[in-house]
């Protein structure tokens, strides 16, 4: 069906189009009859990725009775991935609960797949970042925290790259997935080469989680560390500095 992968792939870019929400929320009907489970899942996710879930509740919870309805053996790892990211997003992000009733079924198997981990293509740029952190006396954090107090719900997808647990503060680190390349006008500079970037849709979402939850966020993208690299080192310590007290974290030692 290809309306679930035109929005589908929308909400990755981070393009959140109402009109063409709206008209998808419209055919809510007949993709629930004739849409498979993935086509299921893909709408579903694109739709909590593009904070569009109030919008369209009636709709979306269509869909999502035609999820419970199906046989779970169906949907694949991936889409129950996608399923449990749109159940959290629709919580926490738009109030909207959505339960899955009875035992067995689809419910069990969402369960399996929360420990799907989300794909590290930059360990090593996370690991630079967070030596720079504890040489520069921005220690005492954790890696890979749920952002959930005292639950793992949205599973390892959703888990905070850097987190200062007690402040509430995390780091995202982004590297070039994070990332889309403007083409054309937009994305160049005047009379200029340099390509303008700018987050994609899973990204942009995750922030807006973690923002409702009540965490203090900043990120650092594999450009800003580019430009890192040919500052002096007092330079380098002014910047997280300046970065980090924006967000509540204070090292008196870097003046």
């Amino acid at each position: 069906m290809q309306v679930s992968n035109l929005v589908y792939g929308l909400a990755d870019l981070g393009y959140f189009e109402k009109r063409i929400f709206a008209a998808v929320a419209g055919r809510a009907e007949e993709i629930a009859r004739h849409g498979s489970e993935q086509h299921l899942c893909n709408i579903l996710w694109a739709f909590a990725i593009a904070n569009q879930v109030g919008l369209h509740e009636r709709a979306v919870r269509q869909l999502w009775s035609e999820c419970l309805r199906r046989d779970a053996r169906k949907f694949t790892k991936v889409g129950l991935n996608q399923l449990n990211v749109f159940r959290t997003y629709a919580r926490v992000c738009e109030g909207v609960e959505l339960e899955i009733e009875g035992e067995g079924g689809i419910g069990e198997r969402l369960e399996e797949v929360l420990t799907i981990k989300a794909t590290k293509g930059a360990q090593s740029f996370e690991d630079s970042v967070c030596s720079e952190l504890v040489e520069l006396g921005f220690d005492g954090f954790e890696r890979e925290v749920s952002p959930f107090v005292g639950s793992e719900e949205g599973g390892e997808m959703l888990r905070i790259d850097v987190a200062w647990e007690k402040e509430k503060v995390a780091l995202e680190v982004d590297g070039p997935s994070h990332f889309l390349n403007l083409i054309g006008k937009k994305g160049t500079k005047k009379g200029g080469k340099k390509k303008r970037m700018k987050r994609d849709g899973p990204t942009k979402a995750k922030k807006r989680l973690m923002e409702k939850l009540g965490w203090k966020v900043t990120r650092f993208s594999f450009v800003s560390n580019m430009k890192l690299k040919k500052m002096t080192e007092e330079e380098r310590k002014l910047f997280w500095a300046k970065k980090m007290k924006k967000v509540g974290l204070v090292n008196d030692d870097l003046k």
